[in-house]
């Protein structure tokens, strides 16, 4: 049979077909025989043969093919039996022809062939038989034996082409599957390549807005860079999606296990929800206090799990709240963390129902969104929620809303409450908020809940009242309270009368972002959303006056930045500076592996992909050649940031990763745990100086493999500028007549300035840093063109085409992917045709922007 046939589930069950059908026609025929006294004998061995034929289905002897020819051939020599008896002569034709439709189900064009030719064999004995009996010859008789011999013939010949024709379209139909399966592979990897090529301007956008902001700006100015900042944000977290998509999708999903704590989840989920929030819409999230303070799971999937159940509700949810309940249950092995997220927003059919966890999927967009998306926040959840051994359920009534129930299993590392606080007997709280002004009940019952849990949590004493007047009785009463809760509207009844208060004990306003507050207000301002992990924290920091808040600062800690692209050098130099560290910079893995043998580094952060020698062989060599004399944290900084990427680097050695574009959050949890409390201090907002950008008047290029300081002097610094003389010996960087010379080069200085958010002094430095090596990479892309050496020259001018593309060459930009896809493809001839244009291109801009541009040679 075709390997084709016996893939097939219809041809795989055939074989059960078959026996049955065998076990009906002998059965009938030991009936026949027993009633007019044919050979006894022959029907108990028909008998055996149908119970050994199901002995051998039942226990799997032999393989499918061969068991197919005995239960075959059993059949045709029970037909045969029954065949040589003169009174089935003219009865064959039915019986073969129901065993033909049998075999043709099989797929087998052999068994056909036997059945046919048992069929000839058979009616040549009965005729043989015949005649020699003196049998006589009629024109019925003749007629008879042609008509059955030619309808058993046609019959057989239709069935061969039913298997032929079942070949040739099942033939079809794999190719298409094959393409099918293929495209889909191909689209894969096509989606996780382009995330990984979009990750890395979107870093640049996201990382140079933040120093920009940092370096202090007018506010019409920093309300657009936030605005470009956001947009970052969302564009990154899109490109995870699509990692995520496509891991569930290829079925490559990797679960990372590690001890976290709830508090820091959803600390990390709320400064990332801030930007997509509504305020129109309550986001209340309720944690019951006995869930154990540090579990063990995937904290990263469970993180994208909240994001998406929570972005999913606020997506459709005009007006009301979303309310988040977080509760567990215990297990043998742990326990189940139950995530429950209702909302108040449009619900959905039980049509939609059906249709949420397919890819791509959307409600109505154009009648319930709030929000944008891909269509893929619950595809990514179902197949997250799964591969961590979870389950989840969808309920929804249109109108009313929805709920979301998730259950995952989880270990438990620390098994007491995540709630808790200092001294509680202490601590008695005050709090004024008027649930009446939300219009929807389910809101009100949402909050009412919430401040329950913080209650119970914390097993501390709560008095709340629901009006001005009844919040003066209370503090005019000999009511001993800690700590007062307000909120937005219920401040702005009686200002005055709430600033008295908190001159005396600590007053925690939440409110919208923003809000203004007096001058030399003493209130303690809460950005929504409200939840018990921050209320818990302040209360313990207004016990604690040892406890600093603000900048992280880490001085006397000095790190290498090592990366083969320019670009993310620079970015990652002004994050780390901002943060008073030395910072380094290596283009190549050799190059770091040379400079940890010769400087000491408290942190490398490393680069994965690099042309020569990747990140994780200069990791284990740096480490190899320090022999254990220092302690050395090397982190990988990759746009790599696929599931297994993690598991990988810490399997590999590194001692932590960072995503790009790097998150302020994710950056200071590495720094954290590779670095000791020494060096760890914290200054306020005030003491921050700006940041100093590339000085024009550097001795040295800023190239990307030489040591260029971005470090900021804490804690004084002068409120002067540190930037370069606007009016020095060259022209001012921000008039647009600066960069003319060089558009005739092809030089579009929008495109450049758009990737440094408009710091002319920045681009400056990466137009020094593209223009300082060329000479050096002409002559390396010749050679290796000389050489025939397709792969050393793919690596190099697949650098070009990106630096290009950054600085603004887009024409330099485009010849080098042709470049880069010919010598991908070894087609020498093709390289050689457009090398010298590109390389005379490549030549003049360069030189245009030492001489116009640079700071020259």
């Amino acid at each position: 049979m075709d390997q084709i046939l016996k893939n097939n589930k219809i041809f795989q069950s055939s074989h059960l077909l078959l026996l049955i059908g065998n076990s009906l026609m002998s059965s009938m025929l030991i009936f026949e025989t027993i009633r007019v006294g044919w050979e006894i004998w022959a029907a108990v061995l028909i008998f055996f043969a149908v119970i050994v034929t199901w002995v051998l289905h039942i226990r799997q002897i032999a393989t499918h093919d061969v068991r197919m020819w005995i239960y075959g051939f059993i059949m045709m020599v029970t037909f045969f039996f029954y065949g040589v008896h003169p009174t089935s002569t003219f009865d064959m034709i039915a019986i073969m022809s129901a065993s033909i439709i049998l075999f043709v189900m099989t797929g087998m064009r052999g068994l056909i062939n036997m059945a046919q030719i048992t069929y000839y064999v058979t009616m040549i004995y009965n005729l043989t038989d015949y005649f020699l009996t003196g049998g006589g010859v009629s024109p019925l008789l003749i007629s008879r034996i042609v008509l059955h011999t030619v309808m058993l013939t046609l019959i057989a010949w239709f069935g061969r082409s039913i298997i032929n024709r079942w070949t040739q379209v099942l033939s079809e139909i794999q190719t298409d599957v094959d393409e099918l399966t293929e495209t889909t592979a191909r689209l894969d990897d096509f989606l996780v390549n382009a995330s990984h090529e979009i990750r890395t301007p979107v870093n640049a956008v996201v990382g140079l807005t933040g120093v920009c902001l940092d370096r202090g700006i007018n506010e019409e100015n920093r309300n657009d860079l936030n605005a470009v900042r956001t947009a970052g944000h969302r564009v990154a977290d899109q490109m995870s999606d699509i990692l995520d998509y496509t891991e569930i999708d290829r079925k490559m999903l990797v679960v990372n296990p590690e001890n976290y704590m709830l508090s820091s989840l959803l600390s990390d989920v709320v400064a990332k929800l801030r930007p997509y929030l509504n305020w129109e819409v309550e986001l209340v999230l309720d944690v019951d206090p006995s869930i154990p303070a540090v579990l063990y799971g995937d904290v990263g999937k469970l993180k994208k799990i909240i994001w998406h159940l929570i972005i999913n509700g606020l997506k459709y949810t005009p007006a009301g709240g979303v309310y988040v309940h977080i509760t567990s249950q215990d297990e043998l092995y742990g326990i189940n963390l139950c995530i429950d997220v209702w909302d108040t927003g449009v619900g959905m059919t039980q049509e939609e129902l059906d249709k949420i966890f397919e890819r791509f999927y959307q409600v109505d967009s154009s009648r319930s969104r709030v929000q944008g998306g891909l269509g893929l926040g619950m595809h990514i959840v179902e197949g997250f929620v799964s591969a961590m051994g979870g389950f989840l359920t969808v309920t929804s009534e249109p109108g009313i809303g929805t709920k979301v129930h998730v259950c995952l299993p989880q270990k438990v590392i620390d098994p007491s409450g995540c709630l808790s606080v200092n001294n509680p007997d202490q601590v008695v709280l005050g709090a004024f908020f008027s649930f009446n002004k939300y219009s929807i009940p389910a809101v009100r019952e949402y909050y009412g809940s919430m401040i329950t849990n913080i209650v119970k949590g914390m097993g501390v004493r709560l008095h709340g009242v629901d009006s001005m007047e009844n919040l003066k009785k209370l503090f005019e009463s000999d009511v001993y309270i800690s700590h007062l809760f307000i909120g937005m509207k219920e401040y702005e009844m009686d200002p005055d009368f709430v600033e008295s208060v908190a001159a005396k004990i600590p007053v925690y306003l939440t409110a919208d972002p923003g809000y203004p507050l007096p001058k030399n207000s003493r209130i303690r301002f809460f950005e929504k959303p409200l939840y018990c992990f921050p209320v818990i924290s302040a209360i313990n920091a207004s016990q604690n006056t040892d406890i600093v808040d603000g900048k992280m600062i880490l001085k006397d800690v000095k790190v290498l930045v090592v990366d083969d692209e320019p670009m993310n050098l620079i970015v990652a130099q002004s994050i780390f500076g901002g943060y008073g560290m030395e910072v380094e910079t290596a283009g190549s893995g050799p190059e770091s592996i040379d400079m940890c043998q010769k400087n000491k580094y408290d942190i490398v952060f490393m680069d994965h992909m690099m042309p020569g020698m990747d990140g994780v062989e200069a990791m284990k060599r740096i480490r190899a050649g320090l022999r254990g004399k220092t302690e050395l944290a090397i982190i990988a900084l990759t746009a790599n940031t696929v599931s297994t990427a993690r598991e990988m680097f810490i399997k590999e050695g590194f001692d932590g990763f960072v995503g790009k574009p790097i998150e302020a959050t994710e950056l200071e949890r590495a720094l954290k745990s590779v670095l000791p409390a020494s060096k760890i201090t914290y200054v306020s907002e005030e003491e921050i100086p700006p940041a100093r950008p590339v000085s024009l008047k550097d001795e040295k290029k800023a190239s990307a493999s030489e040591e260029v300081s971005f470090v900021k002097e804490f804690p004084a610094v002068s409120s002067e500028t540190e930037k370069p003389n606007e009016k020095s010996e060259k022209a001012d960087l921000s008039d647009a007549e600066y960069y003319k010379p060089l558009r005739a080069y092809g030089l579009d200085d929008s495109v450049g300035l758009g990737y440094c958010q408009g710091d002319h002094y920045l681009y400056q430095a990466i137009l020094d840093d593209f223009a300082g090596g060329a000479s050096d990479m002409i002559a390396f892309l010749d050679d290796k063109l000389a050489e025939g050496d397709m792969k050393s020259y793919e690596i190099k001018i697949h650098s070009i085409k990106s630096t290009s593309r950054m600085v603004g060459a887009l024409d330099l930009g485009d010849v080098a992917e042709r470049l880069e896809k010919a010598s991908r493809e070894g087609r020498v001839d093709d390289v050689r045709a457009e090398h010298n244009q590109a390389m005379t291109l490549y030549s003049g801009l360069t030189e245009a922007i030492k001489k116009h541009g640079g700071k020259g040679e």
